[in-house]
C-alpha cells in the first residue's frame, strides 16, 4: 500500500511535468495515460490476467514464444508484485489529475523568473513547483490513499490473495475472513483496522500540510 501509494505520487509528478509542456500529440499521450483511471479494477485486472499476462494464450505466452523463452506466470509466481503494478497503474492517473492542475496553476511569472535564474530541469521541480502544488499533492495522497485502500475487485479476479495470502489486501481479507472462514468478529475487527490506518494517516497528511503554513 505505502509503495503503491508513494510510486502513484512520484509518477504522477514526472508525467505531470512532462504534459504540462506543449508538445506535438502531448493531449492525445495524455488522454492515453488517464484512461486506465476510468476503468472498474474488476475490468483491468480480467483484462490483464486473461488478455496481457495469461502464460498460455496471452500476449505474455506469444512475446516469449517469439523469444524462445518459458512464459512468465506473472500472478503466480509474482503475484504481489503485478497486482502492485496493475494498482499503480490504475490510480496513478488519479494523482496525476490532481497534481496537473496544480502545475496548470503556477503562475508565468513564477516560471520566467525560474528561467532567468537558471533552475531549469530538476532543480526547478523540487525548488519551485513542488513547494507551490504541495497541497495538490497532499490531496491527491489523501484521497489516492482512499481509493488503494479500498481495492477488491482486482484482486479477486486475478490473484484472490494467493499464493496463500501473498497477494491479499485488507479488503479482500475482509472478504474471505468472512466469507471463507465465517469469522464475523475477525472480519469486523479487519474492517475496523482499515478505517483506523486510512484516519491515522489521512491526519498526519493534514498535519503535514498545516505544520508549515
Amino acid at each position: 500500500m505505502v509503495v503503491c501509494l508513494i510510486l502513484c505520487t512520484v509518477f504522477a509528478i514526472l508525467f505531470g511535468e512532462l504534459f504540462n509542456r506543449k508538445f506535438p500529440g502531448g493531449y492525445f499521450f495524455r488522454t492515453l495515460f488517464v484512461m486506465p483511471y476510468f476503468a472498474m479494477d474488476s475490468v483491468v485486472g480480467i483484462v490483464w490476467k486473461t488478455l496481457l499476462l495469461n502464460p498460455s494464450m496471452g500476449l505474455n505466452y506469444y512475446i516469449c514464444k517469439f523469444f524462445g523463452i518459458q512464459p512468465i506466470d506473472f500472478f503466480g509466481k509474482h503475484s504481489l508484485i503485478t497486482v502492485m503494478i496493475l494498482i499503480i497503474w490504475q490510480w496513478a492517473p488519479f494523482f496525476f489529475l490532481i497534481i496537473i492542475a496544480g502545475l496548470q496553476n503556477i503562475p508565468d511569472d513564477v516560471t520566467e523568473s525560474a528561467k532567468i535564474d537558471g533552475a531549469n530541469g530538476i532543480k526547478r521541480l523540487v525548488s519551485i513547483d513542488i513547494p507551490i502544488i504541495k497541497k495538490h499533492i497532499v490531496t491527491a495522497m489523501t484521497l489516492g490513499l482512499i481509493n488503494i485502500l479500498k481495492v477488491f475487485g482486482l484482486v479477486y479476479v486475478t490473484t484472490q490473495g494467493g499464493p496463500g495470502v501473498s497477494s491479499a489486501n485488507l479488503p479482500y481479507l475482509t472478504y474471505r475472513t468472512i466469507f471463507y472462514d465465517w469469522s464475523v468478529g475477525k472480519a469486523a475487527a479487519i474492517a475496523v483496522i482499515t478505517v483506523v490506518i486510512t484516519l491515522f494517516i489521512t491526519q498526519k497528511f493534514f498535519n503535514a500540510t498545516n505544520k508549515d503554513e
